[in-house]
């Protein structure tokens, strides 16, 4: 059995910086769900995997375009039941 590679992870302060956010952007946004919580590497910082890099692109796109209130929780891909645990 081959064991997966781990995707690369990218920091909070480096995905801020590159999409122009800020850290409290992104963690506001982990709060009120419109993003859902980043994997946590050594140290409990934030790691955001490509998959997150790509929905949180998606959704500047959405706010950027007037698709949705950038206050309000946007679909994810889990369940509610799923959300709560």
């Amino acid at each position: 059995m081959t064991e997966e590679p781990e995707e690369p992870l990218t920091s909070i302060s480096e995905l801020s910086t590159s999409l122009g956010l800020t850290t409290r952007t992104l963690r506001y946004w982990e709060e009120v769900g419109i993003i859902e919580s980043a994997e946590r590497a050594d140290g409990a910082a934030r790691g955001y995997t490509p998959y997150y890099v790509r929905r949180i692109k998606f959704i500047m796109k959405l706010k950027h375009l007037g698709l949705i209130d950038p206050t309000a929780p946007v679909p994810t891909d889990r369940t509610p039941d799923e959300r709560e645990k």
